[in-house]
């Protein structure tokens, strides 16, 4: 029988110039990509945290959320494909392979606050959480 080893803990991920961290999901087993209020997206790889520098960066400026982001989550099966919320009320698609750095938006006019968003396991549904009612 094969053992598991156990998890091991991330000590310390920052975003930017040690700006608040917002949003943080893995997007494969070995890479994990942050935001917050600086408006972009950190992309780490795990596997070499002795420095845990970036090993990308998307968004912020012009590109990408004009406010905070507030989830991020991958695709199950395109780990390059992330989607973002963000307090400008707009759900992004990111996909790294394209190389322009910009990303789709997939939907606008909500009021995210939190972490509510995730793929379904099947990879074909986005399901999202709003503050906002009715």
């Amino acid at each position: 029988t094969k053992v598991k080893e156990a998890p091991s803990l991330l000590a310390e991920v920052t975003v930017g110039k040690s700006e608040p961290l917002n949003a943080l999901a893995f997007c494969s087993d070995t890479t994990i990509v942050t935001a917050g209020i600086d408006r972009v997206l950190y992309f780490f790889d795990i596997e070499g945290r002795s420095s845990m520098l970036p090993t990308q960066k998307l968004g912020g400026g012009v590109v990408g959320h004009t406010r905070r982001v507030t989830c991020t989550c991958a695709h199950p099966y395109s780990p390059d494909v992330v989607f973002t919320t963000g307090q400008d009320g707009r759900v992004l698609l990111w996909d790294l392979r394209d190389g322009a750095g910009k990303p789709l938006t997939v939907a606008e006019g909500f009021e995210f606050d939190g972490d509510a968003m995730n793929v379904s396991a099947g990879g074909d549904t986005l399901l999202i959480g709003s503050k906002e009612y009715g």
